[in-house]
């Protein structure tokens, strides 16, 4: 996927050195029609375009600033509450991701979510454990966790 990006930049770039002027536009053209080339020439051969991991990765990215906020809010309110209803606790989340990439962005991800902290990984890599400050019920907090990065995540390492 890497060397599809790094040859789509090598023409544009062929492509913008072509032209009279050096610009950003003749490089952007450049481009596009590099990911032309590589649309048609990759579908010949039966493979993914990089662009598919891209996409994903920034659906990924979309979805864990709206999870920051979201969580941002809900930690406040439970600070501010005058009772402080909080139950903390460990839940054991059950990994379907397993490469060393995809576990440290997941673990990242939700020690980045204001409320949870990722404490462990097991021995082997088959459970990710994560602190949480609102654990009432650890098996939906370990399926919202597997639902909304997890998955997604997945996507992207395909």
């Amino acid at each position: 996927m890497i060397t599809q990006f790094v040859i789509n930049l090598i023409i544009a770039a062929v492509w913008m050195l072509l032209q009279e002027t050096l610009s950003w536009e003749s490089f952007a053209v450049g481009y596009v029609i590099g990911w032309l080339v590589l649309f048609f020439s990759v579908r010949r051969f039966g493979a993914s375009l990089y662009t598919k991991p891209v996409v994903a990765f920034l659906r990924l990215s979309v979805v864990f600033v709206v999870e920051v906020v979201k969580s941002s809010v809900r930690v406040a309110y439970l600070v501010l509450h005058p009772r402080l209803p909080v139950s903390p606790g460990l839940i054991t989340v059950p990994l379907d991701v397993e490469s060393d990439e995809g576990i440290t962005m997941f673990a990242g991800m939700i020690s980045m979510t204001p409320g949870s902290l990722s404490v462990d990984v097991s021995d082997d890599r088959k459970y990710l454990y994560v602190h949480a400050l609102e654990a009432d019920d650890p098996e939906a907090a370990a399926t919202e966790f597997k639902d909304v990065f997890e998955r997604r995540i997945m996507e992207v390492y395909k």
